[in-house]
């Protein structure tokens, strides 16, 4: 056969054979192209790091006064899942890889806020005294509860009968569910009792800013005003047998004498003396007197002792409240 013939002969018998070679080489590369796009895409999205719908959430401490506060906290993450396409004919099928979501926690710390007790210093005894009377006899209590023991009462009058019983207030405490109590010094034997009562059961508070100091060593008495000093005078205190209390009183009372004894005015205060039988409980005044040769000196029963000259100017420098101390 001639040349030409054979290759015209051999193509035609073989067409159907090269075709399906063909279709398949086709399918085989079509498989890949595909499949290969759809692995990429959902390892893409479907990876096992928190995928982007993913989140989480908490609740922060809570402090809440009186009622205690809370937080919680709860979180929700969702994955993707890949999906593979399908070659057609005798191709290879393309797979898709499934993500995983993660779901966020979160968790919160309940605080119980307790109402702390405030204290405010009301006397500092030297530029300033807070001072009242009493509203009525109520309890004065070791501690400031109704529970703590009472062992004394609020006095409305002094014990002489010669005025009102003033309080020196040395500070107040508000105690939750309790109220506010007040701290003060109690006058009476034995002398430098302090106590706490009720905030109701006192007066209008007023203040001073005046100080009395009696140095019984040197016999002399020294008045202050915000510090600094406004008054000197020589003083009569008691004699050995029966010394004047020292320690930290106030003045609750001042009139007029009618009485040459004691001089044209006089103080009360709230130090009481070794004699407990004199009269009026044997509180130590601060007075004049008809022996003005005895100051100074040691001649009382207890009591101060100053040149009328010295009591009559003192009269308006000291007032209800003023704090005294006996050195």
């Amino acid at each position: 056969m001639p040349q030409g013939n054979l290759g015209s002969s051999t193509n035609r018998k073989d067409a159907p054979g090269i075709r399906r070679a063909r279709l398949l080489l086709e399918v085989l590369v079509v498989g890949a192209v595909l499949t290969l796009p759809v692995t990429a895409a959902s390892a893409a999205t479907g990876s096992r790091g928190p995928s982007a719908a993913a989140q989480s959430s908490g609740g922060g401490n809570t402090t809440g006064c009186p009622a205690p506060g809370s937080g919680g906290g709860s979180g929700s993450g969702t994955g993707t899942t890949g999906t593979g396409t399908t070659g057609s004919g005798t191709g290879t099928t393309g797979t898709g890889t499934t993500g995983t979501g993660t779901t966020g926690s979160g968790s919160g710390t309940t605080t119980t806020c307790t109402p702390k007790i405030r204290t405010k210093v009301l006397s500092n005894e030297t530029t300033h005294t807070t001072w009242a009377f009493a509203n009525y006899p109520g309890k004065i209590r070791t501690q400031p509860s109704k529970h703590s023991r009472a062992f004394a009462k609020l006095l409305i009058g002094t014990p002489d009968g010669l005025g009102l019983q003033a309080y020196v207030l040395l500070s107040e405490e508000f105690i939750p569910q309790q109220g506010t109590w007040v701290h003060v010094r109690v006058p009476g034997r034995p002398n430098g009792r302090t106590g706490w009562v009720q905030i109701g059961e006192l007066a209008q508070f007023n203040v001073v800013h005046t100080e009395l100091i009696v140095n019984r060593a040197q016999r002399k008495l020294t008045l202050y005003r915000w510090g600094k000093v406004i008054y000197r005078a020589p003083v009569g205190v008691g004699k050995p047998s029966t010394p004047t209390p020292p320690g930290h009183f106030w003045i609750t009372e001042a009139f007029v004498s009618t009485d040459p004894f004691y001089g044209p005015y006089a103080f009360g205060t709230t130090d009481y003396s070794t004699l407990s039988e004199w009269p009026g409980g044997g509180v130590v005044g601060l007075h004049g007197t008809n022996e003005p040769q005895l100051v100074p000196g040691d001649p009382s029963h207890g009591c101060i002792r100053l040149h009328n000259s010295d009591i009559s100017k003192l009269e308006n420098k000291i007032q209800i409240g003023t704090p005294i101390w006996v050195q």
